[in-house]
């Protein structure tokens, strides 16, 4: 069925391609990137988009927001470093330490919400598989 009915695709002039799940409450999305299937990992808490700090963020992380947001998990690479550009706002996660078997990010080991020692230029991202 390729997107699960989770997802929302929206497209964004400034910012290419943006792709939305709406899974077990916590909102993610992918910024930034060139297609839909990648891009910089933000998150909705508190009526607002944050980010996700990419200092301890690993393959297993990648996976599991490929998984939420509907792509294929082969293949999905993780980007520290704001690879596809740093966010704005708040930094919501730092610390996810996901196994890889997770179905969405919220569902991950993580320091709290709003918990952070980050900066922006640390911003996380991923590429899915296609």
């Amino acid at each position: 069925m390729g997107l699960s009915m989770y997802i929302s695709i929206v497209v964004l002039c400034t910012l290419g391609w943006t792709a939305v799940s709406e899974a077990n409450q916590a909102s993610i999305r992918l910024v930034g990137g060139r297609h839909l299937a990648e891009g910089r990992v933000e998150v909705f808490h508190g009526n607002e988009w944050g980010t996700v700090c990419g200092e301890s963020w690993t393959y297993e992380d990648a996976m599991v927001v490929c998984r939420q947001l509907g792509f294929r998990t082969e293949g999905a690479k993780a980007y520290k470093d704001a690879w596809f550009g740093d966010g704005i706002g708040d930094i919501f996660l730092d610390d996810v330490l996901c196994v890889g078997n997770e179905r969405t990010l919220g569902e991950c080991p993580h320091s709290g919400w709003g918990n952070h020692d980050c900066y922006h230029s640390e911003d996380a991202g991923v590429s899915c598989g296609k």
